[in-house]
């Protein structure tokens, strides 16, 4: 699968791909070139998804937070096991070997 992305990367970096501008991005460069963050911070879309990301992290984290106290009260899992789950992105069915063991 490595050397399928690889080939891909190679094909893309000898072919010549047209610069696509949009008429947003062409409106900003013509408007303000001289201060684009002023003209990013203008952008409704850029905005919402600087929210999105923002409310997308605090889930994630407060989640994991969550799992992490759950297991280990209820004393299904070790502190060490479920921080082990959630910082290294393992599934929870394979690690309850480990939790077994």
């Amino acid at each position: 699968m490595d050397i399928v992305v690889v080939l891909i990367a190679i094909v893309f970096s000898f072919s010549k791909l047209p610069e696509i501008k949009s008429e947003a991005e062409i409106s900003i460069s013509e408007s303000d070139e001289s201060h684009p963050l002023k003209a990013l911070m203008k952008n409704k879309l850029f905005l919402l998804g600087a929210f999105a990301l923002l409310c997308y992290e605090i889930s994630e984290i407060s989640i994991n937070s969550y799992f992490v106290n759950y297991t280990t009260g209820v004393g299904m899992l070790s502190k060490s096991i479920a921080s082990f789950i959630v910082f290294h992105d393992r599934p929870f069915s394979r690690c309850m070997d480990y939790a077994e063991g």
